[in-house]
């Protein structure tokens, strides 16, 4: 594995048996590179993910273990380790991987981790099984400027963190395609990585961005949708391996039958969201309102028309007595549960 230099840093990649010595015997890496390495750098996740990565050598090719890896961050001016890089596991089958890293508290220099993340990116789009780089869960507003400083580009927000995206070629951003009978016509990315917490209406977090990668072929098919403030997505619980006929909804405390509900875990697994319609770039779509999963495939776009819409509704069934548990109410993983 060879090392990246870059005008200011070197970047090393380790070894199985350096990665082993970074766990466990961090003097002996130490003199095997003659720098020192602060102790700091080694919390307990970078020790968990160590781990994992040690245990995925076992089972992937060797030309894979490039991925499964730290790089350390050395200044060329000084005798340290200041940071570590890793990218969480090997490209998947559409080339994402995410990428992770971190930096020494006390070594006070933002932009020497900036250089790095930059130039591992570029190294890891310019192999064949890569084409996109993400970092999901972000909060940290550091984290976040060096993000926008390396080429990502902010996918989703909710109050609480967002997503990033870096291609191998921004003009082309491929969604994957899934075929659940019908073919996704794009991905929904939003800041939701697991249900649980996840807002079960679009309104209740309007304040959420989110975006849509349509397939390119299919940009065409967004000419005018701009005038629309409203747009109504539909798509596929890709999560839900179990339907079931009988449900106990977020809002409410005892088994309704699932056509009377919009839970997830339906015999054919269609969501749907009204949500704003924030812009359209070429085919990417911002909007806000987030109610689904990262990594959503999309199965249709309509516009929403408030004249098309009943203007009067006589009963919401069981809803009747529970609409107010709307506001305080979120997904909680149940429908993942077999």
């Amino acid at each position: 594995m060879n090392e990246i230099l870059t005008p200011n840093l070197r970047l090393i990649p380790l070894s199985k048996h350096q990665l082993f010595e970074l766990l466990y015997s961090i003097e002996n890496l130490e003199k095997v590179f003659s720098i020192s390495i602060p102790r700091s750098l080694i919390n307990e996740a970078v020790k968990r993910s160590i781990n994992f990565k040690l245990d995925q050598r076992k089972k992937t090719e060797r030309e894979d273990h490039i991925w499964l890896t730290y790089w350390l961050i050395q200044p060329l001016d000084e005798a340290i380790g200041v940071g570590l890089l890793e990218f969480k596991n090997i490209p998947n089958e559409m080339g994402r991987v995410e990428i992770g890293f971190g930096m020494d508290p006390s070594f006070e220099n933002p932009d020497l981790l900036n250089e790095a993340v930059d130039h591992l990116c570029a190294w890891a789009l310019e192999q064949p099984n890569c084409n996109l780089i993400t970092a999901t869960s972000v909060a940290d507003k550091s984290t976040i400027s060096i993000l926008e400083k390396s080429g990502f580009m902010k996918m989703a927000q909710s109050p609480t963190d967002s997503l990033w995206h870096r291609y191998k070629d921004s003009s082309q951003k491929f969604p994957q395609l899934v075929g659940q009978g019908f073919q996704s016509i794009g991905i929904i990315h939003t800041a939701f990585e697991s249900p649980k917490g996840t807002p079960i209406q679009p309104h209740i977090e309007d304040g959420n961005l989110a975006s849509i990668i349509l397939h390119p072929a299919l940009t065409d098919g967004l000419k005018d949708l701009d005038g629309f403030s409203h747009i109504i997505l539909l798509y596929v619980f890709d999560r839900i391996t179990q339907p079931k006929l009988t449900v106990k909804p977020y809002m409410d405390d005892q088994d309704r039958g699932v056509f009377a509900t919009r839970a997830p875990a339906r015999p054919n697994p269609i969501g749907i969201s009204v949500v704003r319609l924030v812009k359209i770039d070429g085919n990417l779509i911002t909007f806000s309102g987030a109610d689904m999963l990262n990594n959503t495939p999309l199965l249709d776009i309509k516009p929403y028309a408030p004249p098309f819409e009943p203007q009067t509704v006589e009963r919401i069934g069981w809803l009747d007595q529970r609409a107010a548990r709307l506001e305080e109410s979120s997904d909680d993983g149940r429908f993942l549960e077999n």
